[in-house]
């Protein structure tokens, strides 16, 4: 079973050594936060932490449903017990503006290559993701042509 776990360092006395608090992040019971229950997670990249806690990771379900898998970029705050997955950015979502057009429609995400950073002194994160077109160029004679990057 995968897993990704954390530990923190519980505040000891000098002469004590330090002991360890394990946390389990995400493993393969936890459902992803989408639509669709039956979606679990069960393949991640490394994750990144920073230094109060804030895990950021890459992960994906199987299949389920019918539908493909669920991918995309989550956090979790580790700082207290019981905080939720929550999803930064998914498979099928709009990628924000001014990185997106609206005609014909919004460029959305369709992978996330590489494992996601965080900054260790705050909430701020990074991560690369491919999408669909997203520049669309309106010509004088009132056609279209696009261009752009995914």
């Amino acid at each position: 079973m995968a897993a990704v776990v954390i530990a923190t360092i519980a505040p000891v006395a000098p002469a004590q050594a330090q002991l360890l608090n394990w946390q389990t992040v995400v493993n393969n019971g936890f459902v992803v936060p989408t639509t669709d229950p039956s979606k679990t997670f069960n393949s991640y990249n490394q994750p990144s932490i920073n230094n109060a806690g804030l895990v950021v990771f890459r992960a994906r379900s199987s299949g389920q449903g019918g539908q493909g898998p669920a991918t995309g970029i989550f956090t979790r705050d580790m700082a207290t017990a019981g905080n939720p997955i929550v999803p930064v950015a998914m498979r099928g979502g709009v990628v924000p503006a001014p990185n997106t057009v609206t005609n014909p429609g919004p460029a959305t995400f369709n992978e996330f290559p590489s494992f996601p950073r965080i900054d260790a002194n705050s909430s701020t994160l990074a991560f690369r993701a491919q999408s669909t077109p997203s520049v669309v160029t309106v010509l004088p004679d009132g056609s279209d042509t696009r261009s752009g990057t995914s």
